[in-house]
C-alpha cells in the first residue's frame, strides 16, 4: 500500500487494519454529513467537538496532522471509497483487502447528496451571457461590441482598445444594431 494511511486504518504486513477508535471518527463523520448536508456545517461541528485529523509520523520522525479538518480534506475524505472497503485506481473502483468502515447504505447516502450539492452550485454559477440580450447586439460591421466582464483580463482588454483604434471594434461613431 502507497500513499496516505487515511483516518481510521493502520498499516500491517502491506494491508490496511481498522483502528477502532479512528474507525468510530469516521463512521462519526460520515453520519454527521449525511444529516447536515453540509460540509461547512459538518466542519463547525467537527471544530466545536475538538475532532482533529489523524496524526501521522513521517518517514524522518516528522509529525504531521492533528489539525483541525479543512473543508477540502473533508470532500475527499466523504468520497473515498477505502472507507467503503474499496479501492481506487486511476478512475477505476476494485474490492478491497481491508474491512470497510462505513455500511454501503450510509456511504450511498453521502455521495448522493454530495452529487446533488455539486449540481446545485454548478447551476448557481451565473449566467452564460453578461446580460439578457447580449448575444443580440451587433456593431455596424457585423460585430459584438465589447460588454463588460467580471473576469477582463489585460490581454483582453489591449485587444479590444486596439481593435477600436483601427476601426474594426465598433467604436462610437458605429451605430449598434439588433439581429
Amino acid at each position: 500500500m502507497g500513499g496516505t494511511v487515511p483516518l481510521g486504518y493502520r498499516v500491517h504486513e502491506r494491508k490496511l487494519v481498522v483502528i477502532p477508535e479512528e474507525a468510530e471518527t469516521g463512521r462519526l463523520i460520515f453520519r454527521r454529513y449525511a444529516e447536515l448536508g453540509s460540509v461547512a456545517l459538518l466542519r463547525t461541528e467537527l471544530d466545536r467537538r475538538n475532532v482533529r485529523s489523524k496524526r501521522r509520523e513521517g518517514a524522518a520522525g516528522r509529525l504531521a496532522g492533528g489539525q483541525r479538518f479543512s473543508r477540502g480534506a473533508l470532500y475527499l475524505l466523504l468520497q473515498n471509497p477505502l472507507y467503503r472497503g474499496e479501492v481506487k485506481h486511476k478512475d477505476k473502483v476494485y474490492p478491497g483487502q481491508h474491512d470497510a468502515i462505513v455500511d454501503a447504505d450510509l456511504w450511498q447516502i453521502v455521495q448522493d447528496k454530495l452529487a446533488a450539492k455539486r449540481r446545485e452550485r454548478s447551476l448557481a454559477g451565473g449566467a452564460e451571457a453578461p446580460s439578457l440580450f447580449s448575444s443580440l447586439i451587433f456593431d455596424s460591421s457585423g460585430n459584438r461590441p465589447p460588454m463588460p466582464s467580471r473576469k477582463a483580463s489585460v490581454i483582453d482588454t489591449m485587444s479590444r482598445r486596439r481593435s477600436l483604434r483601427s476601426g474594426s471594434g465598433g467604436g462610437s461613431e458605429d451605430a449598434a444594431s439588433f439581429a
